[in-house]
This record gives structure tokens, C-alpha cells and sequence, in this order.
């Protein structure tokens, strides 16, 4: 057996071939590099191996030229998918002399790119980096979030084509990585789609497993992952290759409400993994202990007085660029006859709650990042007692009309400020609650001394409530 020298940088590459073959010894690209492995050689010929960002599938290294033969410069040709690429990336060559003789060698030598997968970098790769780095033919490189995230991705690679792997994604353990693209399909972006915890397979978003090729991804703006224009190039697979790792936690949140054991049970029985926040004073505090106590990146909220629709599961998943966002659904209230935000279902990111600063008014509306689907998955069931309506109304009331002061032509709050005063049922039970308690909230916002913040001191709201309707 010749010696054999890997010729370029001492990248992911070169350990891969060194895997291949051990015997194998490392020398730079240089001017000089035949004559450095020139000197480096103790057998009569040697090999050169010049793959740059390219791995051997298949070679053996063990030809062994008739003795005629011995003065020549023999040359593999490189086929990558069939196709031409290099004519000198294996070559061997007589110690003894160099010379211009060449003498072409077949069939080709048969390999494939050393791929980079892309990883977000957010402390949660699930083993992945593990199982990436044990293939010899792929290098992994991990970034975080950013801006035009494929493009960004692109650019920390030099193969023509690369993996992007989300982090929140578990990729299962026969997955392989090894993938040939015929020449023809290399214009495309090779999607893979994930499933849930649900077992459910999840949308064609940022979320799947997705092989680029570079020059795509380096056109690409934004971090939308189905765009019009990349609609074309589009290869969608069927099979799954990995499942999404976390199923957010979820709390029930509750403070003195009368119904709130009974929507809990119910919650609970549907949902075992529920977790129960009660008796925190401030709903700030309430929901901070909802983040210290969640073992996920993003958690779930269910107020006391909510009750969750059958068809409803707590499996949506958030796009990897959305999980620094609140999100929303919408709620029903069985007085008004509105649906819009006022006791919903909210996921939360765990890090920007624990960061979030407690001045404010409404504690969903203060985070910069709200996304809010208009899909209504809950009923408020808030009517249960003379009080606990009438607080509801109260509180409601004096958000929206703060609201109408910074924006007067906000006519959506309007129009709902519209139904706390004038009810749309008023069959309902204590629907006479709820109107006196916006009423009650004109009045109190009037006061120009009155601190609005107070509305999220129960306790408060409990004594002005007796201080007005003491007989109750």
C-alpha cells in the first residue's frame, strides 16, 4: 500500500477522510505540495487525494501499477451525481521524479459532497449535533435567529447544498443523512415534513427538515419559509424524519374564583400534564411563577373562569421566529356576545415573562411581540356571582376606555366598550352586572386621581365593590 496524503484544509472534511483511512497523513494546498509529500514518502509512489469541500464514497487506494507504469502521474477522474468534477482530485504519483506523463484511469471515482447541516443554536438540540458529527460525510455549523435566517444560513457554508435543521426538532435515529441529489433535482429545496406529540404532522413551515441548495438560499430575503417565488422549487417527501420535541406546559391560573375548581377538574381531565397556579397576589406575580415553574421554553395560561372547547388540544406549534412572541386566541363572553381577547388562551415565551417589567395596565398588551389569532377556541364563563361579573366588567371597561384615550379612532375597542355598557344577552345569568359595572368603571375613570393600576389589586376592587353595593 502507497502512502496517502488528504491535500487542502484541516477542516470537518480531512477528519472524515482521515476516519476512511487511517493511514492517511494531512499536507496544505501549497505551490510545493507534491514536493513536501515528496519528502514525506517512504514508498515508491504515493497518493494525492484534492477533494476540497468533497468526500470519497468509495475508493480503495490499493492499484498497483504494472513496473512500466511506474513513472507516470496516474489520474482518477471525480464523478459527483454522475456528473465531471475534477480530473486530478486522485492522483498517484512516482516518488523518484515529477513529470508531465499522465495517464487517465477508469472508470471515476464516485463521491459526494461533505454537506453542512445547519442547527439553531438555542441550547436545544436534542442530541442532534451528536448524531450529525458521527457521519463523516457532513459538518454541522449552528447559528441563532437572525434575519433572513437561510440566507444567514448560506453563508456559513461552502457545499452547494446544505441541511437546516430546527432545533426544537428531534430527528429520529435511522434518519440518514447520506442523501445523493441527482443533478437534476439540485434546484430544488428537498422538504421533510415533522410530526407533533400528537403524532400529528405539522405544516410545511420552518419547523421541517429542509435540504437547500446554497445559491437558492443565498437569493432568499426574510425568514418565511414557503414564499411565493420558492413555491417552484418546492420537492415535498412524505416520510417523516423527526418529531417536534417540546409539549409546552400548561397553567391554570387562579385566584377566589367560585367556578375555578370546577373548570379545573374538567382541564385536568382532559389535559393531566395541567399545572395549578392559585391565591398569587397580581397577576404579574401570578404569571411569573407560571415561568419559574415551567420546564419548557414556552408555556400555556388558562384563566380560572375560562372553560377550553372540546375541539381543542393545546398542539399548536409555534414558527422558530415567533417563539420570542405572546400569542392569543380569541374567547366568547356569553353577556356581550363578543369574541376577542378578554380571557383567552395564551402561550407565552418563558424568558421574556420572567424579564417582563411590571409597569403596566394590561399585562398580555404590554409585551412588544402579540400575535393573535382571531379563531375563537374558549368561553369566558366570568358570570357566576353579582361580584365576580361585575369585576370583570369593571376591569374591562376602564382597559378599553384607557385604550380610546391614546387611540380615539380605535373603533374595534369602541365597538367593544359598546357591548360591556349595553349587553347583547341579557337572558344570561347577573347579566345586570355587567352593566353596572361599566358604568361604575365611567364614573371611577373620570376621577382624574384614580391610579389605574389598582384594577389589578383584587383585593382593592373587592372593597370598592362592597363600598357600593354593601347589602350585596
Amino acid at each position: 500500500m502507497y502512502d496517502l496524503f488528504y491535500i487542502g484544509e484541516a477542516n470537518a472534511n480531512w477528519y472524515g477522510f482521515k476516519k476512511a483511512y487511517p493511514h492517511a497523513r494531512h499536507v496544505d494546498l501549497k505551490l510545493n505540495y507534491l514536493d513536501l509529500c515528496r519528502d514525506q514518502s517512504y514508498t515508491e509512489m504515493f497518493w494525492t487525494a484534492r477533494l476540497d469541500d468533497k468526500s470519497l464514497v468509495d475508493f480503495s487506494f490499493d492499484y498497483m501499477p504494472p513496473k512500466y507504469d511506474r513513472l507516470f502521474v496516474h489520474t482518477w477522474k471525480l464523478q459527483i451525481n454522475g456528473a465531471d468534477v475534477l480530473h486530478n482530485a486522485i492522483q498517484l504519483h512516482p516518488v523518484v521524479t515529477s513529470t508531465d506523463q499522465v495517464k487517465y484511469m477508469e472508470p471515476g471515482v464516485l463521491a459526494h459532497e461533505t454537506l453542512a447541516v445547519i442547527c439553531h443554536d438555542d441550547g436545544n438540540n436534542n442530541g442532534n449535533f451528536g448524531k450529525i458529527l458521527a457521519n463523516p460525510n457532513i459538518s454541522v455549523v449552528a447559528i441563532s435567529v437572525v434575519e433572513n435566517v437561510f440566507c444567514h444560513a448560506a453563508k456559513q457554508c461552502s457545499s452547494n447544498m446544505f441541511w437546516f435543521i430546527p432545533s426544537n426538532v428531534k430527528i429520529y435515529d435511522d434518519w440518514d443523512f447520506d442523501l445523493v441529489v441527482p443533478e437534476h433535482d439540485r434546484k430544488y429545496i428537498h422538504v421533510w415534513p415533522v410530526i407533533d406529540g400528537h403524532g400529528k404532522q405539522l405544516p410545511l413551515d420552518e419547523t421541517c427538515i429542509s435540504l437547500w441548495p446554497r445559491s437558492l438560499a443565498l437569493a432568499t430575503e426574510g425568514n418565511a419559509f414557503v414564499t411565493e417565488d420558492l413555491k417552484g422549487y418546492l420537492k415535498l417527501y412524505q416520510k417523516p424524519c423527526g418529531l417536534l420535541h417540546e409539549i409546552f406546559d400548561i397553567f391554570f391560573v387562579s385566584y377566589n374564583e367560585p367556578n375555578a375548581d370546577e373548570n379545573y377538574d374538567k382541564l385536568v381531565s382532559k389535559f393531566p400534564r395541567t399545572k395549578r397556579i392559585h391565591g398569587i397576589k397580581g397577576i404579574d406575580r401570578a404569571h411569573m411563577e407560571c415561568a419559574r415553574q415551567s420546564s419548557t421554553s414556552m408555556f400555556w395560561t388558562v384563566d380560572a373562569d375560562t372553560v377550553i372547547d372540546d375541539q381543542w388540544h393545546f398542539d399548536f406549534y409555534p414558527s422558530v421566529y415567533d417563539r420570542d412572541c405572546v400569542h392569543l386566541w380569541y374567547s366568547r363572553n356569553p353577556i356581550t356576545g363578543r369574541s376577542y381577547g378578554y380571557g383567552s388562551v395564551k402561550l407565552w415565551p418563558k424568558m421574556t415573562v420572567l424579564e417582563q417589567k411590571s409597569n403596566w395596565l394590561d399585562f398580555t398588551t404590554s409585551f412588544d411581540k402579540l400575535k393573535v389569532f382571531d379563531s375563537v377556541i374558549a368561553t369566558t364563563k366570568f358570570n357566576t356571582t353579582p361580584f365576580e361579573t361585575w369585576k370583570s366588567s369593571f376591569r374591562e371597561t376602564i382597559k378599553l376606555l384607557k385604550k380610546l384615550k391614546e387611540c380615539p379612532n380605535d373603533f374595534e375597542s369602541k365597538d367593544r366598550l359598546m357591548s360591556w355598557i349595553k349587553p347583547h344577552h341579557l337572558d344570561q345569568a347577573y347579566s345586570e352586572w355587567c352593566q353596572r359595572g361599566a358604568k361604575d368603571a365611567i364614573l371611577w375613570y373620570a376621577d382624574q386621581f384614580a391610579d389605574y393600576h389598582l384594577i389589578n389589586d383584587f383585593e382593592y376592587i373587592q372593597r370598592y365593590f362592597k363600598k357600593l353595593y354593601n347589602d350585596v
